[in-house]
C-alpha cells in the first residue's frame, strides 16, 4: 500500500508531534509514523499497583505565563489543556552534598541574591554569572529568525567555552551547587559547552513545575490536536528504510508491515546514531553524513527505581525535586566508576495523577558499557542478569533511603530498571536518558541535512527534556516553512 503526503515523520515523540502541528498550520498534509503500538510511548509511562508512574517527563522549567515553554504551546494551540503546578519560589530544587543542603530558587534576580548569600565576596561575579546565563537563554528568537544566523547560535555551543571555564572562579559551595544542573541532563562540567547548559538550565531558572496528569496528559492532548488537524497517524509501523528517490519523487519510506509511504520531505525524530541504518543510497554526501552520526556519543544511562508513599496530609504532599551526591564539593573529572553508595542520584516525588498516591522516581547514573565489561550483557535473558539486578535494586533503595528517608517514609518499592531497559525502551543504542552528548568539538546537529529534503528534530538537536523537544519540533517545522511572519507571531506577540 502506497500513502502520499507532503511530509513523514519518523518518530510519534513530543518533536515529532510538534513539528507536524507547526507544519499543518501552513496547510501541509504530514503523517507521524510510530513503531510502538501507541503514539507518544515515552510519555504514556506504566501502572503499578494502581499508580501511574512517568517515564519520560518528571519536572520542566519555563512554563508560565509568557515564558518560552508556555509560549511554545499555545503556538501549537494545546496550552489551554494543561494544567501545571510550580514549585515554590524559594526551593524549586533541593540540593544535598554530603550533609549539606541548599534548595536552589527560581527567578533571574531570585537566583542571584541566593547565590550571593552562600559567598558574598563574589556577588559581582555571580550576578553577571546569572546574567550571562539569561543573554544566551533569550537568544532563542535567533534560531528561528535567520537560516544562518540559527545555525550559528546553535554551533556556537560546540566550538567555544565550556561551564567548567565559567565555574572555575568560584569556590565551593557555589562552584558544585551551580555545576549540579549539568548533570541533571546527563553531562559533566568538564564537558558542557556553556551555550548548551544555558540553554537547558535557563529554563528552569525561569521556572520549575509539574505537568497535572504528567506525560499520559500531555500524550492525550497532542494527540487529540494531531486528530483535529488531519495529521495522519501510523502506530506499529515499524520503519526498515528511507530510500531518496531524486528529485521531484522525493523519499520513500518504507515499513516492516510492508507498508509504503512517499513524501516530497521526511522528518527523522529519532536518535541520530540510528539513522545511517535507514537510509538507502551510496551518493558522497550520504556516505559522508552518515559517517559524522556514528561518530556521536550517546549520552549517560541509569538505573532507575520507582516507589509509593502513602499521602498523609500532616506532613504536607508537595512535589520534591531532590539532588544528591555524597561529596560536599563535587569532583567534576569523576570517572563514572565509583560504587553505586559514592555516586550521585535524583529523587522526584509527587503526586499520582488521580491523587490515590505519590509517586516515587530515582536515577542512578551508569555506563551501559561499564556493565558489558562486566558480561551482563551475554546474559540478559538468563537468571544472571535477574539476579544482579536484584541485588542493584536493593543497594540502591538502600542507599536512597540512608541518605533522603526523611522524605521516604512508608515508601514501598514497585519496579526497577537498568540500562538495558533503558535501551531497549527509548530505543537508543546505549540506553541514553537524555541524548547525545553535545561535546566540545562533536558534529553539531542541526534541523537541515546534507541530504535534500531530509530534516532532523527531537532532543538531539537542540537541548533535552520537554522543553528542548518542543523547541526542536518548532524549529524544524519552522526551517521547512521558512514563513517569517509566522516566527515574527511567536516571538514577537
Amino acid at each position: 500500500m502506497v500513502k502520499i503526503a507532503d511530509t513523514i515523520i519518523v518518530g510519534g515523540g513530543v518533536s515529532g508531534f510538534s513539528c507536524a502541528l507547526t507544519l499543518t498550520r501552513g496547510g501541509r498534509e504530514c503523517v507521524i509514523v510510530e513503531r510502538e503500538p501507541q503514539m507518544l510511548p515515552l510519555m504514556r509511562g506504566f501502572r503499578r499497583r494502581g499508580v501511574r508512574f512517568d517515564c519520560g517527563l518528571h519536572f520542566a522549567g519555563g512554563f508560565r505565563e509568557g515564558e518560552w515553554g508556555r509560549r511554545f504551546l499555545e503556538y501549537l494551540g494545546i496550552a489551554d489543556d494543561l494544567e501545571w503546578e510550580f514549585c515554590e519560589e524559594e526551593c524549586a530544587l533541593q540540593i544535598r552534598l554530603g550533609d549539606d543542603e541548599y534548595f536552589f530558587p527560581t527567578g533571574w534576580e531570585v537566583i542571584a541574591d541566593w547565590l550571593v548569600s552562600l559567598n558574598r565576596g563574589k556577588e559581582k561575579e555571580l550576578r553577571k554569572f546569572v546574567v550571562d546565563v539569561r543573554r544566551v537563554f533569550e537568544r532563542i528568537p535567533e534560531i528561528f529568525m535567520s537560516k544562518r544566523r540559527g545555525q550559528d547560535v546553535l554551533l556556537k555551543g560546540e566550538g567555544l567555552e565550556l561551564l567548567e571555564e565559567r565555574l572555575a572562579e568560584f569556590e565551593d559551595p557555589v562552584r558544585s551547587v551551580l555545576g549540579v544542573h549539568s548533570f541533571l541532563y546527563g553531562m559533566r562540567t568538564v564537558e558542557t559547552p556553556w551555550d548548551y547548559f544555558c540553554r537547558v538550565a535557563g529554563s528552569y531558572y525561569q521556572s520549575n513545575g509539574f505537568l497535572r496528569g504528567g506525560g499520559a496528559r500531555l500524550a492525550k492532548v497532542l494527540c487529540g490536536a494531531a486528530e483535529k488537524r488531519g495529521i495522519g497517524l501510523f502506530a506499529g509501523e515499524e520503519v526498515t528504510s528511507l530510500r531518496f528517490c531524486g528529485g521531484d519523487a522525493g523519499w520513500e519510506v518504507v515499513c516492516a508491515s510492508g507498508r509504503v509511504l512517499r513524501s516530497r520531505e521526511v522528518v527523522f525524530t529519532g536518535h541520530p546514531r540510528l539513522l545511517p541504518d535507514l537510509l538507502v543510497g551510496d551518493g558522497r554526501n550520504m556516505q559522508r553524513f552518515c559517517r559524522r552520526l556514528r561518530r556521536l556519543h550517546d549520552g549517560i544511562s541509569g538505573w532507575i527505581a520507582y516507589g509509593i508513599i502513602p499521602k498523609k496530609e500532616e506532613r504536607g504532599n508537595k512535589p520534591v525535586n531532590l539532588f544528591y551526591h555524597p561529596e560536599k564539593a563535587i569532583d567534576w573529572c569523576e570517572t563514572g566508576t565509583e560504587s553505586l553508595r559514592e555516586r550521585c542520584f535524583y529523587l522526584n516525588i509527587c503526586e499520582d495523577a488521580e491523587e490515590r498516591a505519590r509517586k516515587v522516581t530515582v536515577i542512578v547514573p551508569e555506563s551501559l558499557d561499564a556493565l558489558r565489561a562486566d558480561g551482563i550483557d551475554r546474559d540478559l535473558d538468563r537468571g544472571g542478569y535477574r539476579r544482579c539486578c536484584e541485588e542493584q535494586a536493593k543497594e540502591i533503595e538502600a542507599y536512597v533511603e540512608a541518605t533522603a528517608g526523611d522524605l521516604l517514609e512508608g515508601v514501598e518499592w514497585v519496579e526497577f530498571g537498568s540500562p538495558f531497559t533503558m535501551r531497549r525502551f527509548l530505543n537508543t543504542p546505549y540506553g541514553s536518558l537524555y541524548g547525545i552528548v553535545h561535546h566540545l568539538g562533536t558534529y553539531t546537529l542541526l534541523p537541515t541535512t546534507p541530504l535534500p529534503g531530509l530534516y532532523m528534530s527531537g532532543q538531539n538537536v537542540v537541548a533535552p527534556g520537554l522543553f528542548g523537544a518542543l523547541l526542536s519540533g518548532i524549529l524544524t517545522g519552522m526551517t521547512m516553512k521558512g514563513e517569517n511572519a509566522e516566527k515574527e507571531e511567536l516571538f514577537h506577540a
